[in-house]
C-alpha cells in the first residue's frame, strides 16, 4: 500500500477566494488530481460513493446555518471510518484517502457555505473519477 500524500498547496487557503466564492481548483484542478490520485492508489468506486453517500446524506440536516451549528457534530465520524477502512488489512483503502477527509471535513465544519462547497468538491472528484 502506498503512503502517497495530498500537494502541500492542497486547500491551504480553504474552499474560498477573497470575495468568498469558491474557487475554481474545487471544481477542476484540485478535483481532477485527486481523482486520479484515488485511481493510482486503488480507491474503488464504491468506496468513493459510500463516504459521498454519507456525507450527501447529512446535507439535509446542515441545510442551513443554524441547523448546521446544531448538527455539524455528525460531520465528526467520518474522520474515524476512513482511518478504520485505511487501517483494515484486506483491501484498505490508501492513507491519501484519509489526508483528503482530514483536510476536506477541517474546512467543512468551519459553516454550511464551507460545507456546500466540500460537497461541490467531492461531487466534482466522483465526476472525474467515473472515467478512471
Amino acid at each position: 500500500m502506498s503512503n502517497a500524500v495530498l500537494k502541500s498547496d492542497y486547500l491551504k487557503n480553504g474552499y474560498f477566494d477573497e470575495n468568498m466564492k469558491p474557487k475554481k481548483e474545487i471544481y477542476i484542478e484540485w478535483a481532477q488530481y485527486i481523482a486520479d490520485e484515488f485511481a493510482k492508489q486503488g480507491v474503488t468506486r464504491a468506496a468513493l460513493r459510500r463516504f459521498y453517500g454519507q456525507v450527501k446524506g447529512l446535507q439535509p440536516l446542515l441545510k442551513n446555518e443554524n441547523l448546521f451549528m446544531e448538527h455539524k457534530h455528525r460531520l465528526y465520524p467520518i474522520n474515524p471510518l476512513a482511518n478504520y477502512q485505511y487501517n483494515r488489512e484486506e483491501n484498505g483503502l490508501p492513507y491519501i484517502f484519509v489526508q483528503f477527509f482530514e483536510k476536506n471535513l477541517k474546512e467543512a465544519e468551519k459553516s454550511h457555505l464551507h460545507f456546500q462547497a466540500f460537497i461541490d468538491h467531492f461531487q466534482s472528484i466522483i465526476a472525474y473519477f467515473r472515467g478512471k
